[in-house]
């Protein structure tokens, strides 16, 4: 659906306008509203974009500042007007206010202004508004142009700002009650009798509270781990041995930090100009060796995912840090997992949509030239750049995290600028094209298998093995189901991340007309609601998956 929409705002339809001005969405507004990481150009240069003007920006009921930016670099100054209608539904939204004057200039250095778009909270409705701005150039020349928004209100649920933002708009009125009636005495008894009911809870239960729940934090820290060392045993000891040589018995080794090398627990990033950095992309072990966390109780023999010593089996793992360390920026991450295109070779498609591919084929090592099974995902090369960026976005979600019951991306190729994002390959299949298969019993001579209620049970526990490594990591995965998750041939599951997703499953996403397409069957009540997602949102989507799919 983004394909067509940014397919019409970037061929510009330019009509020019005297002066050299910008107004455009900043990049953090466009990933906030449209969940796109580039900004949107109203007028660049003094070139106005037609087609941008035309698209209805929605606007979610949670959002109630909408923000520009905008500068002039002319000598002279730009006088601009401003104004803003409700075009729809009056009733449901205040009227509109900025935090800049309405009569001005134009800034000569870049600024950034803010909208606010209050509902009323009398009923739910879609209120469209328009932003108008006109501005004058040296040559007396108007250019005018409406900035169009679909503002999303909800009943009873008002949007207005705080009060200390109250201040900051010239355009705001704030009423103040000076009669006697509002200030008397005995209408400040509810309130004295309410602060005095927070300060003991704060004094006496507040600490009560805290013990009682570091009690039940330390406890159920100490099940996780006794049944995370279960699942490794049962998987590790059951399961066969893909690589019989990997399995010697040695003594736990404890990692000695040092200056040179700190790649225990902590990724290094080698400097762009050091060798390092140039073999990094030359081989994909040396990038597992250098930007994975390291594994003291499950250490791989190879870089696509390989079986862990018979000494981890015996070892009772750590606790998961608590927090998510990985770099959140896209670019970096695409960085640490950068490979050599020439390194891939794709053998057969697995599974295609609209715009996205799935393929079979192998990576070979850089030093032994051993080719390994991998699977790739990747777009076609009539994709867009946005549809290219979602790609590399959602697929570089779950990098550099290790568990057996998750399928992160282990590297990325943007050579030919169609990236290549490349996963390990044991057999397995998507779970739910594995489900319909066993539903209909196909004998096409695939993994068609009856599930018994031990097998059911055993992968729901398998997910939630995961998502339990993931939520200790402050990772909420968003968007948990069958389509997401992996199964091989002895029923070990791995989530994996929701890459391409909406293209290859389309019928298990829906638009509720935001422009968004939301899995809505595996959504929580708050998802939908306040765009809110949390560890409970999560485990709400894992019983809908073990449930429907």
């Amino acid at each position: 659906m983004w394909k067509h929409v940014i397919a019409v705002l970037t061929a510009t339809s330019l009509l020019g306008c005297h002066g050299s001005l910008n107004l455009f969405i900043g990049k953090k507004e466009s990933v906030r509203l449209l969940g796109l990481s580039s900004e949107l150009y109203y007028i660049r240069d003094g070139v106005i974009n037609q087609y941008a003007l035309k698209f209805n920006v929605p606007v979610p009921a949670n959002f109630t500042k909408i923000y520009f930016t905008w500068r002039s670099s002319s000598p002279k100054k730009m006088p601009y007007s401003l104004s803003m209608d409700v075009v729809s539904n009056q009733n449901a939204l205040k009227q509109p206010y900025a935090n800049i004057s309405l009569v001005g200039f134009v800034p000569m250095e870049q600024q950034v202004f803010e909208v606010v778009l209050p509902c009323t909270g009398n009923l739910d409705a879609e209120v469209d508004v328009n932003i108008s701005i006109n501005v004058t150039s040296e040559k007396k020349t108007v250019t005018a142009i409406t900035l169009m928004r679909k503002k999303f209100c909800l009943q009873r649920k008002s949007t207005l700002p705080e009060s200390n933002d109250l201040s900051q708009f010239s355009s705001g009125h704030v009423s103040v009650d000076t009669s006697p009636e509002a200030s008397g005495p005995e209408n400040n008894i509810p309130f004295i009798a309410a602060a005095a009911c927070a300060f003991f809870l704060l004094v006496f239960v507040t600490p009560l509270l805290t013990i009682v729940c570091a009690r039940n934090r330390n406890k159920s820290r100490r099940q996780d781990v006794i049944h995370d060392s279960r699942m490794i045993t049962n998987s590790q000891l059951t399961g066969p041995l893909l690589h019989p040589k990997a399995y010697t018995l040695s003594a736990p080794v404890v990692p000695t930090p040092s200056p040179n090398n700190f790649h225990h627990g902590v990724p290094i990033i080698a400097p762009a100009g050091s060798s390092s950095a140039k073999s990094g992309a030359s081989s994909y072990a040396s990038y597992s060796s250098r930007r994975q966390p390291s594994r003291h109780h499950e250490s791989a023999h190879s870089v696509l995912g390989g079986t862990a010593s018979a000494a981890s089996v015996c070892q009772v793992p750590s606790v998961v840090t608590s927090r998510d360390d990985r770099t959140h920026d896209i670019t970096e991450r695409i960085n640490e997992l950068t490979i050599q295109r020439c390194r891939v070779r794709l053998k057969s498609v697995v599974q295609e949509g609209t715009f996205g591919r799935v393929y079979l084929g192998s990576y070979a090592e850089a030093l032994t030239m051993k080719e390994e099974d991998v699977l790739v995902k990747t777009v076609v090369d009539q994709a867009s750049q946005v549809q290219i960026n979602l790609l590399l976005q959602e697929g570089t979600y779950l990098y550099a995290l290790t568990h057996q019951n998750l399928l992160a991306v282990r590297g990325v190729s943007l050579d030919e600028n169609i990236p290549l994002l490349i996963y390990p390959y044991k057999g397995h299949i998507n779970l739910k094209r594995f489900l319909l298969n066993c539903r209909h019993y196909n004998s096409d001579g695939g993994m068609s298998h009856m599930i018994t209620t031990q097998k059911f049970v055993d992968m729901g526990l398998q997910v939630n093995a995961a998502m339990r490594y993931l939520h200790r990591k402050q990772i909420i995965h968003k968007d948990i189901a069958a389509r997401n998750c992996m199964i091989d041939g002895n029923f070990r599951i791995q989530i994996a991340d929701n890459a391409l997703a909406r293209d290859l499953f389309p019928m298990d996403y829906h638009c509720l007309g935001d422009n968004d397409n939301r899995p809505i069957k595996w959504m929580a009540i708050e998802n939908l609601n306040r765009h809110e997602f949390t560890t409970k949102s999560d485990m709400v989507r894992e019983w809908l998956e073990l449930n429907t799919d």
